[in-house]
């Protein structure tokens, strides 16, 4: 297999699915699932089941040193063609530098896999400049909250089932950005699913357990389309299911919209796409979501709104002399953000 200073997840996948080995693999990033789908396709491939016993080593950095890492990659396999050694949590091995002996002359029988997790080695290193001429090299980027609905409409494709963009929304507004939580909750979906199917409200309610009327996606629809009944209904839900919806959960995910929906103010005279591009939104369903939300809450009065949620967040953590239930916060909160933007509209008018 050729080395690769930027190996990309698709090309590296493609070339251990074929039976393409190379002798180290260095994967690191900040997104732990894409190393661990690597790592795990690795030990699937490399030996057969019979064959694992002897000749596959996982190690852990934290419990040893170079020296045990280059130790085991040394060793011949035992009747069989190669031997795997997997050096997991290597960001905490003592010092890792000692690994570039290794690094520059590997067993050609052993493949060894540097899973580096959460953090991306330094770059000057001599270590790190051997690596990257010798080994795979792989980064795993994080995924950021507006490319979460289009990675999982990815990921269901792959099951050839399809989700629209409300769906895909609803889902990711709900489980964030960690990619091994939100795979593991689509993985429960999909193995009820029926091939071709398209996904619908009632089948991420039933299967992942997110209602399709009361979710932080539609909280927002809410306070855009100035719904107050829904929104109050909402706002009753939120407060009595605090557990599952906690207060600082919902003043992160509020803060993130209007954050963008306060830049689109200032972003008068642009392209659609430019807009777009700017505030990190490129499906045409979700921009039109933000736009609107644009039209119902002026700049000052989002100013406003961040002013209740950074309050309203200090408040649900025990600060500025809080007294109220959590109950009762998640009330008034969603009700002043509503206030707020029904004097913007009045303003306006």
């Amino acid at each position: 297999m050729a080395k690769n200073q930027g190996a990309s997840l698709h090309s590296i996948v493609a070339d251990i699915k074929k039976g393409s080995f190379a002798t180290i693999y260095f994967l690191q990033g900040e997104e732990p699932y894409f190393i661990d789908q690597i790592e795990s396709l690795i030990r699937s491939k490399v030996l057969k089941d019979v064959e694992r016993d002897f000749n596959q080593t996982v190690m852990y950095g934290k419990d040893s040193s170079a020296g045990d890492v280059i130790d085991a990659a040394r060793r011949a396999p035992m009747m069989t063609e190669r031997q795997l050694v997997v050096l997991m949590e290597a960001q905490h091995l003592d010092r890792f530098a000692d690994l570039e002996s290794y690094v520059n002359k590997p067993n050609p029988s052993t493949v060894l896999v540097i899973c580096y997790k959460n953090k991306t080695i330094d770059g000057r290193l001599k270590v790190a400049k051997d690596l990257k001429k010798k080994a795979v090299f792989y980064t795993s980027k994080q995924v950021y909250d507006n490319q979460m609905p289009a990675w999982i409409q990815q990921y269901v494709s792959k099951a050839n089932l399809k989700i629209a963009d409300p769906e895909a929304i609803l889902i990711s507004e709900y489980l964030g950005t960690q990619l091994s939580k939100v795979a593991n909750e689509l993985d429960k979906m999909i193995l009820n699913l029926p091939s071709g199917h398209h996904i619908q409200k009632e089948d991420i309610e039933k299967y992942i357990g997110i209602s399709k009327d009361y979710n932080i996606f539609e909280l927002q629809k809410a306070l855009t389309y100035r719904k107050s009944t829904q929104a109050m209904k909402m706002a009753s839900y939120f407060s009595s299911n605090s557990k599952d919806h906690p207060l600082p959960l919902l003043t992160a995910s509020l803060y993130a919209f209007f954050s963008k929906v306060y830049t689109l103010h200032g972003l008068q005279g642009k392209s659609p796409r430019a807009k777009q591009k700017v505030i990190g939104v490129y499906s045409d369903y979700i921009f039109r979501e933000y736009e609107r939300a644009a039209k119902s809450y002026e700049r000052h009065q989002i100013e406003h709104v961040f002013e209740l949620l950074f309050e309203y967040d200090l408040k649900s953590k025990g600060g500025w002399e809080a007294k109220s239930s959590m109950e009762s916060l998640t009330r008034e909160l969603i009700f002043l953000i509503y206030q707020a933007g029904e004097k913007a509209l009045t303003s306006s008018r």
